[in-house]
Formats: C-alpha cells, sequence, structure tokens
C-alpha cells in the first residue's frame, strides 16, 4: 500500500532489479492499454512468477492488497510475505514478535522476511534473494478428470478450514498421521454440494502442492465399477493396461504399483 512505506519498495525494486529480477512495480511499470488498472495488475500477476506483499498498516486493511495477494494464490502464483512496519513505530531494541501474527491467516505459515528496521536490511534482502533463488513448487497434476466448478462457486472457507486441518494435517502441524486416519468422509445429504467441495479441494493451490505424485478423482457411487476404477489408477501412473483385464488380476497389481505412493 502506497501510504505504507514507498522509498522502501522504491530500494527494494532497485536492488532485485539490480540483482537480475524482472520485477513488475505499478509505479514504473504499469502500461496505458484503455483498460483499467485493476485489469492491467490481475494480467501482471498472472503473467508473474510470484508476488511479494509488503506487510504494513495500510497493506493489511487494503481491499486492493488483498484482492492481489488472492489473486496470486487463486493463480498458484508463489507469494512472499514481507514483514515491514509492526503495530508501531519501534526502535531497533524493540521490535515485537507478535508483529509475526498480523500476517493474514492464509499467509500465517509462510516464511516471511523480516524488514521492520533498515539496520538488518542488507542481511534480509539476502534472505529474500535466497529465497527468490528456488523455483516455485510445481503443482500435482491431475492425473484423472476432476470435476469443473460451477460458474456460481462461491468457496465455504469454514469447511477449506476443516479440509485443510485434516486432509493436510501433517503439512500443517509436526503430526503424524497413522495409516487407518488417512480417510477423510465428506457427509451430507444429496444436493448439498459434498462433490463440488471435494472438487474444489482437490483444485487448490495448497492440496497440489502437498500432493507432488498427482490427484486422482474415483466415481463410486452405490454400485461401483470396481475393475474400471484400478484401471483408471493403473493407467494414470502409465501402468500396462494387461494388468486391469480383470478385478483378481488388478487387485494384485495395484499395491506394487502405489507401493511408493503410500508410505
Amino acid at each position: 500500500a502506497r501510504d505504507d512505506d514507498e522509498p522502501f519498495v522504491k530500494q527494494l525494486y532497485d536492488d532485485l532489479s539490480i540483482c537480475g529480477h524482472r520485477v513488475w512495480w505499478d509505479r514504473v511499470c504499469m502500461p496505458n492499454r484503455a483498460l483499467k488498472f485493476t485489469q492491467e495488475i490481475r494480467d501482471a500477476v498472472e503473467k508473474s512468477d510470484r508476488l511479494l506483499l509488503i506487510v504494513g498498516f495500510h497493506a493489511l486493511s487494503s481491499d486492493y492488497v488483498k484482492f492481489e495477494w488472492q489473486h496470486a494464490l487463486l493463480f498458484s502464483k508463489g507469494v512472499v510475505p514481507i514483514l515491514r512496519l509492526g503495530k508501531r513505530n519501534l526502535l531497533p531494541n524493540e521490535l515485537r514478535t507478535d508483529d509475526f501474527r498480523l500476517l493474514p491467516k492464509e499467509l500465517s505459515k509462510y516464511h516471511c522476511p523480516d524488514f521492520r528496521t533498515s539496520k538488518y536490511y542488507k542481511k534480509s534482502f539476502q534472505e529474500l534473494v535466497r529465497i527468490l533463488s528456488e523455483p516455485v513448487p510445481k503443482l500435482g497434476s491431475f492425473l484423472t478428470s476432476v470435476p469443473d466448478l460451477p460458474n456460481h462457486f462461491c468457496p465455504r472457507l469454514d469447511y477449506f478450514d476443516w479440509l485443510n486441518h485434516t486432509v493436510l494435517a501433517d503439512v500443517e502441524r509436526n503430526i503424524v498421521i497413522a495409516p487407518d486416519k488417512r480417510t477423510t468422509v465428506l457427509e451430507g445429504l444429496p444436493g448439498v454440494g459434498k462433490s463440488v467441495i471435494a472438487s474444489a479441494f482437490a483444485r487448490a493451490t495448497e492440496t497440489r502442492r502437498s500432493f507432488k505424485d498427482g490427484v486422482i478423482w474415483l466415481t463410486i457411487g452405490e454400485k461401483p465399477d470396481l475393475l474400471k476404477n484400478m484401471k483408471l489408477v493403473g493407467i494414470a501412473f502409465k501402468d500396462v493396461k494387461v494388468y486391469y483385464q480383470s478385478q483378481s488380476v488388478a487387485t494384485d497389481r495395484l499395491p506394487q504399483l502405489l507401493v511408493e505412493k503410500v508410505s
């Protein structure tokens, strides 16, 4: 947000450019193509690999800034939060550890370089350059077809939080999930949106980054075609079709194929 610390952003822009990074900053890069500036920023975010969020008082309360980093997450861009201003202007020996709690909830578990004081700028900048030198993690691909989301889809963040807390428990916290705890069930009446929520979760950036081997969508139903589903899994992992001509052979084959995927 421009009211936070624009001189700092200018210095960061110049230093990153000198280091060879191609940086888009609206102050110097905004074109005039008869498009609204929100569209120009969306286009810039989609064409970039990462978005740097300079966390300050005004940035945290700005709908424009929130739109930008949420749009980056939507398009699976790497978002790097930078803590610039805390709850109040402090001297170097008064830095508050709870300033990091100011980060938006969606970014609260991201590594956040500390740029709160100019005294440590050089060290913090080196840390930022190190982060930017690493490639953005690739997303796990869809190994089978995953249902599209409806045009009117509106994400239910409470359900997403629950699914993250359950399915991605060992990513969010330092725990080991026992084999008998690795199944999660969405339960509800027909038509309430279980499949839509599951599809949205399967498509989410955090999900696909957590499951790097890929995402498989299987439709079971009350009378499942088990052989068809086992064949879908086998083909998804590029196995030969001959193993899926009978259910007994496929049942023996799949554990061998997936032995490294279920550890």
